[in-house]
């Protein structure tokens, strides 16, 4: 069984990727603090990253960075996954006429 199908699919595995990106990033931020008072700068490249939602959130919000991309940034790159899968989908029907087009008989 296929847990997720067609855009599904693709939306889950761009969600899932930005997902472990953003939670390496706040790991390599928890060991890299100890030594350097520069390390929770790199969530600004994750903020460009996240752009439309990482701002507000951080605006609106005022969360962590932490939560702000891995779970709000995951949500948004499935969404924008699913656009973009359902933009450049090929369309899976036929474009030939069917035979159950005319059914009465003056179409024989």
């Amino acid at each position: 069984m296929i847990p997720f199908k067609g855009t599904y699919r693709t939306a889950a595995i761009i969600a899932i990727v930005h997902v472990a990106g953003a939670a390496l990033t706040a790991w390599w931020v928890s060991v890299a603090a100890q030594t350097s008072g520069q390390a929770p700068m790199i969530w600004i490249v994750w903020m460009l990253i996240d752009f439309p939602v990482s701002f507000l959130s951080y605006e609106l919000l005022d969360a962590s960075p932490i939560i702000v991309h891995v779970i709000i940034g995951s949500l948004w790159w499935f969404f924008l996954g699913m656009v973009f899968a359902r933009i450049f989908q090929t369309p899976r029907t036929s474009s030939a006429p069917s035979n159950n087009a005319c059914m009465d008989s003056s179409c024989k």
